[in-house]
């Protein structure tokens, strides 16, 4: 499981590090566009775009199931991820674990996050295991939370 967790600052620098052979998932704010010096450095590109909230208000753009479906289908046999939005701990995270939790346990891939890091996006997390039909997604991850941060 080869998933890498940044945001915007610093996603350029690490496909640098490869160019051309990691894929990246890219989220953003609806209207914001891709991190400054990322083009031609990607294997493939998939670019989301909602806000990081998680209950719908005037004005919030959040993610639905159907983003959530389009990164789980789009990274499937992905050999190395990059997953960013804007700083790297919300949106980010949520996804790189609900498309890591796709083929291993919830368990294995929390590995995905860091500890005291990362804060993944709980509607994010609660769409992925309902479509990936895996309740225990979201168990672990409140759980691994609640240990983080409690």
């Amino acid at each position: 499981m080869d998933i890498a967790i940044c945001g915007r600052a610093t996603v350029a620098g690490l496909l640098l590090e490869d160019p051309g052979n990691r894929d990246l998932l890219a989220v953003s704010n609806p209207g914001v566009g891709l991190p400054d010096g990322v083009a031609g450095l990607h294997r493939r590109l998939l670019h989301l775009e909602f806000d990081d909230h998680t209950t719908a208000r005037r004005g919030v753009v959040i993610a639905t199931a159907e983003d959530i479906q389009r990164a789980l289908d789009w990274s499937v046999g992905h050999q190395r991820l990059v997953v960013c939005c804007h700083a790297g701990i919300s949106r980010s995270s949520a996804l790189a674990y609900v498309i890591a939790c796709r083929d291993h346990p919830p368990e294995v891939a929390l590995g995905v996050l860091t500890r005291r890091w990362h804060l993944p996006n709980e509607l994010i997390v609660r769409l992925g295991a309902s479509l990936l039909g895996k309740p225990e997604v979201y168990a672990a991850m409140a759980a691994w939370y609640d240990s983080e941060y409690a």
